[in-house]
């Protein structure tokens, strides 16, 4: 049966796709092993830049420190943010606010001019007659 060689046939892939995955976990772990547990103090030693004792790797670490500190910090710093946000905001709706005034302000005293100039041109009008 056609259908029975074909499953037969993806069995045999799997079988070999295991081992093949097998052979290769194997050969990966025999390279862990082969890899020293020191390797990075060996590397640091061996290598000037990346020792600790390096200026540069010291100062890199220090400013690494300063910069990341712990988590207790970033909640101060999340906390101040959100303080800092807050007090934008209320300048924000303070500076609207005195401008809405002014705004208003000026409409008022263009109103009365407006008004004082219409009476002024009707008194005029009126006493030229």
């Amino acid at each position: 049966d056609p259908l029975d060689r074909r499953l037969a046939k993806a069995r045999d892939m799997v079988s070999r796709g295991r081992k093949a995955y097998a052979a290769a976990e194997r050969a990966l772990d025999g390279a862990r092993d082969a890899i020293p547990k020191d390797w990075v103090e060996k590397a640091r030693e061996k290598i000037p830049g990346l020792g600790r004792a390096d200026p540069y790797v010291r100062e890199t670490a220090r400013k690494l420190a300063v910069g990341a500190g712990t988590v207790g910090e970033y909640v101060d710093y999340a906390e101040k943010a959100d303080r800092m946000r807050e007090m934008a905001s209320d300048v924000r709706e303070l500076k609207e606010a005195d401008e809405a005034r002014d705004d208003a302000r000026r409409d008022r005293a263009l109103e009365k001019l407006k008004a004082r100039r219409a009476e002024g041109s009707r008194d005029s009008s009126e006493g030229g007659d």
